[in-house]
């Protein structure tokens, strides 16, 4: 359950510009209907406002506002470092996408064996769902792809890793040196899912 006391003027502090946008506009369109109220348009209009903002608020989960926007990004910390994973396939917040591969970061990940990685999930609830998967790449594995930020790889198979439904723990990779792409799945109900990609060199 969302915490209500957040929503008020704490709540407004943690909104991104975009979510800043949607309030101002739906404050306008608010204006908007009480001077129309009394006309037939008017009427229906209100009815289509509070719809949508019933949306809206349902939405707004432990502070975080989702207005059609893709999910926020997973993190791995390792050797006192933090390293944000790549989105790839996802349905989040009404808004689905599907990637060809699976994406990561072009920043290497490095851990030394026993390969041991922290992994933090975005949102302060537990997932209902989680499942990770490692498999070993080489530079034969990538994808051709216009866009810089990202590097996309052709995964498939590879070795299920033991892991938890929550949103904060660590994992073993348990494997021997080499390139590897950690993908992870994580969904949450009345929310969505996302594929989160990490690029892992194992020393």
């Amino acid at each position: 359950m969302p915490d209500v006391s957040l929503l008020g003027s704490q709540r407004w502090n943690i909104l991104d510009h975009r979510d800043k946008t949607a309030l101002c506009i739906g404050n306008r369109m608010a204006a908007w209907v009480r001077k129309h109220r009394n006309t037939t348009i008017g009427a229906a209009f209100m009815v289509l406002a509070v719809l949508l903002f019933v949306v809206f608020l349902r939405d707004i989960q432990d502070g975080v506002a989702f207005v059609a926007s893709p999910p926020p990004k997973a993190v791995i910390e390792s050797n006192g470092h933090e390293y944000a994973g790549a989105i790839g396939s996802y349905c989040w917040a009404g808004l689905c996408a599907d990637t060809v591969g699976t994406p990561t970061s072009q920043e290497v990940i490095r851990v030394s064996r026993p390969a041991i990685v922290e992994v933090r999930l975005p949102i302060n609830v537990d997932p209902t769902g989680l499942g990770a998967n490692i498999q070993r790449v080489t530079d034969q594995d990538t994808l051709p792809t216009s866009a810089s930020e990202y590097r996309w790889w052709n995964v498939s198979g590879g070795t299920t890793i033991a892991s938890l439904p929550v949103r904060r723990q660590s994992l073993d990779l348990s494997v021997e040196s080499g390139t590897y792409v950690l993908s992870i799945v994580a969904s949450w109900n009345g929310r969505g899912d996302c594929l989160y990609g990490f690029l892992i060199e194992v020393e």
